[in-house]
């Protein structure tokens, strides 16, 4: 990380207390370790598991807002259209 201060979120988009949950914050925490900054998790679960990765493409691209995803992700492209992301 650059030093600058900042913090790092890392979304997912499930329910906390879930699979991807408990995952993403273990990885948090091994992040914050490694980096030095600290690293958050986000849960942001809707619309078939699009709401999070809609988020992450909107975000700045500062590398500070990461995605933690499934298999959900190729699904949703698979089968959704109008996706807010590519």
């Amino acid at each position: 990380m650059d030093g600058d201060g900042g913090s790092v979120v890392l979304v997912e988009p499930f329910g906390a207390g879930g699979g991807v949950d408990v995952i993403a914050s273990s990885l948090a925490a091994q992040l914050t370790q490694i980096w030095a900054v600290p690293v958050t998790v986000d849960n942001r679960p809707g619309l078939g598991a699009t709401a999070a990765p809609a988020f992450v493409a909107a975000a700045a691209a500062d590398g500070r807002t990461l995605l933690i995803n499934t298999s959900a992700h190729a699904y949703s492209a698979a089968f959704a259209t109008g996706l807010p992301y590519d």
